[in-house]
């Protein structure tokens, strides 16, 4: 990818999150360690981190809890996965996080305390790390071609975001949990505007470009006025750009929310309900909202063996999007398998691996046709 090695890579499924968060393109393993983004070490270290951020800014955290040895364990693999940029100024970690009260009884205890101490300065120095990147504009989009099944022909991109940390590309699980938490997501998406301003007029004029969006800064009013006006003002047609809804937590009212999305709507952006299926929440999104795409994850489904069942689970699927007049996009395509399993059960649109790599210029063609 440009030259670059990529930390993280492998799609955001939680992160998806991504942030615009690399639906069907990465994994959120660490290189060779074959993990999922919530098996990986490093992303579940950033993914606790950031709940120590939201439990200290008052933020209730509904049923999500900080398992004691999950802490100790996740924390001892840090210096391996996430190396120390040298330099920085790094706050002093902020109070109230490490356990006062008395002091550990026992080697287990003392290792819970360690583990939340090592969080806690990992994640107020990497929030450090992340405000000077943005101010240094290290933050960018990679831009992975979704082709239409009837044509072969380039209908538009995904964009997922990395940090160019040094040398290094970091994908969205190893940093955009602690973004989120630290209000430093929004910001940084504001900024990638301009990104996304300058591939449009780069592209063709009927192509668009899908961001993702986690719930919580669709739900947040202020967030979504600044995407408006920025997009204003960048001259940018809100019907090329689809706002894709994330990382749909139960801590989100959904009704709240869809009051503010409809907002984008409106506005003329496109919506699109990403993992449809993966959660309940993405039935109720589609029974209040006009939703333009469902974004169905083909790289969820095991390709080696009877394929029956799934595929009668996605024709439900399917069948549901037409009688609301949404296309469906079969997202982590990576295989000739896949994309002729898409194909059959008349997806409208194919992004993934096989489809094409995801390159920081947003190409004027894919890489292959389905």
């Amino acid at each position: 990818m440009d030259g670059k090695s990529v930390i993280g890579h492998g799609d955001a499924a939680g992160a998806a999150a991504s942030a615009g968060t690399d639906r069907g393109t990465d994994h959120g393993a660490i290189p060779g360690a074959g993990a999922a983004v919530w098996m990986d070490p490093a992303s579940e270290l950033v993914r606790l981190a950031a709940s120590l951020i939201r439990l200290q800014s008052g933020v209730r955290l509904a049923g999500a809890e900080l398992a004691d040895v999950r802490v100790a364990q996740v924390a001892a693999q840090l210096p391996a996965q996430l190396p120390a940029q040298p330099a920085a100024q790094v706050p002093a970690p902020a109070p109230g996080l490490v356990p006062s009260g008395p002091a550990p009884q026992n080697a287990r205890q003392a290792a819970v305390r360690t583990g939340i101490e090592v969080l806690q300065g990992f994640g107020v120095s990497l929030i450090a790390e992340l405000q000077d990147a943005l101010e240094r504009d290290a933050f960018h989009y990679v831009y992975q071609p979704v082709v239409s099944m009837a044509t072969g022909a380039l209908a538009g991109f995904q964009a997922s975001m990395r940090w160019q940390r040094g040398k290094e590309a970091v994908a969205p699980p190893l940093f955009a949990p602690i973004a989120q938490a630290s209000a430093l997501l929004p910001k940084i998406q504001l900024h990638l505007l301009d990104d996304v301003a300058r591939n449009l007029a780069r592209v063709a004029r009927e192509t668009f470009i899908a961001i993702g969006y986690p719930l919580a800064q669709c739900a947040d009013s202020e967030a979504l006025s600044a995407l408006i006006e920025r997009a204003a003002q960048l001259r940018i047609d809100p019907a090329r750009v689809m706002i894709e809804i994330t990382e749909r937590s139960g801590q989100i009212d959904p009704g709240a929310a869809c009051r503010q999305i409809m907002r984008l709507k409106t506005s003329g952006f496109q919506l699109a309900v990403a993992d449809f299926g993966g959660d309940a929440h993405g039935i109720a999104f589609l029974s209040r909202l006009p939703v333009d795409v469902l974004k169905v994850d083909f790289a969820q489904i095991d390709m080696t063996g009877d394929i029956g069942r799934a595929a009668v689970i996605l024709e439900g699927v399917l069948h549901i999007a037409r009688e609301l007049g949404c296309r469906v996009v079969a997202e982590g395509v990576d295989s000739p398998r896949q994309a002729v399993l898409a194909r059959q059960l008349g997806c409208e649109l194919m992004q993934g691996r096989f489809v094409g790599e995801p390159s920081q210029d947003a190409p004027v063609a894919a890489a292959r046709s389905p």
